[in-house]
């Protein structure tokens, strides 16, 4: 087990809250992170219940890498470990992209008719990743 500093140990463990890790290149920022998703799933969290962004597709993968490796080392893990290519672990672009996409999926879906001018009140409730459900729309025409 590596030796963590005390602001790396605060970042692997810290519990009900979300966390950014602003590091310089070198600095472990994938270790860091990789250990987090571990005591995360550990501690009963499915994989795919999290979401972990980083700024290129290298690290995206690299990310991918070592969380799998890390879960491999842990039989009782087994099941989570057929999860990691479909969690979302991936960059901030192609996670906003597909935040896009589902709101564009869902307008589409809206009548021609309806512009967003004429809506006065829209309550919806989605459920991630990018599923909309019960969503009600109250139109108002002039």
């Amino acid at each position: 087990m590596p030796k963590w500093t005390s602001e790396q140990q605060d970042a692997i463990y810290k519990k009900g809250t979300n966390i950014i890790v602003s590091a310089g290149a070198g600095s472990g920022k994938t270790a860091v992170l990789s250990e987090r998703v571990l005591e995360h799933v550990k501690s009963g969290i499915s994989i795919d219940d999290l979401l972990v962004l980083t700024f290129t597709n290298a690290a995206a993968a690299e990310m991918k890498d070592r969380i799998r490796s890390k879960i491999r080392k842990v039989p009782e893990l087994k099941e989570e470990l057929d999860k990691v290519d479909l969690a979302y672990i991936t960059t901030f672009d192609s996670f906003a992209l597909s935040v896009v996409s589902s709101i564009d999926l869902f307008a589409s879906e809206l009548s021609t008719a309806m512009r967003p001018s004429s809506l006065n009140n829209s309550k919806c409730s989605t459920s991630f990743p990018m599923k909309v459900q019960n969503c009600s729309i109250y139109q108002m025409n002039y």
